[in-house]
């Protein structure tokens, strides 16, 4: 089975719940994309799908959500294996380059942290009338 194959499935099922037409939109788009759907122990991440789609992640629970909402998600992780090979494909950033950013930000946020503490500093021995030494 292919990614086609399993977007007409999930089109074809029958969904009425306000929340499982956004879901079914939702994960139709990220599969277009060629984007993967994100996956925990080989089942579709129910914390990130619920993100996705603005609801908690209770919904898709039984007594607590509606049916279409299971159905989507059971049929997802029924072809988990399709989902996996799409998520393969799908682009990844490079983990070094993210990093590196991650790092500069990290250390601006160290140099700006010192500068507000030494200018507080400043300020209260101003304000207490003290004399400042540089």
């Amino acid at each position: 089975m292919d990614v086609t194959s399993l977007i007409k499935i999930i089109l074809g099922s029958p969904v009425k719940n306000p929340n499982a037409i956004q879901l079914q939109k939702s994960v139709v788009e990220i599969l277009q994309s060629g984007q993967g759907l994100k996956l925990h122990h080989g089942e579709v991440n129910l914390t990130w799908l619920a993100k996705r789609i603005g609801v908690t992640r209770q919904c898709f629970y039984p007594g607590r959500g509606h049916d279409d909402m299971r159905t989507i998600v059971g049929i997802l992780n029924t072809y988990a294996s399709v989902l996996k090979d799409c998520s393969s494909l799908a682009v990844q950033l490079k983990p070094g380059k993210l990093n590196v950013s991650i790092q500069k930000a990290l250390s601006e946020n160290e140099r700006l942290k010192r500068e507000l503490s030494k200018n507080q500093k400043r300020w209260n021995d101003l304000y207490n009338q003290r004399l400042i030494v540089d």
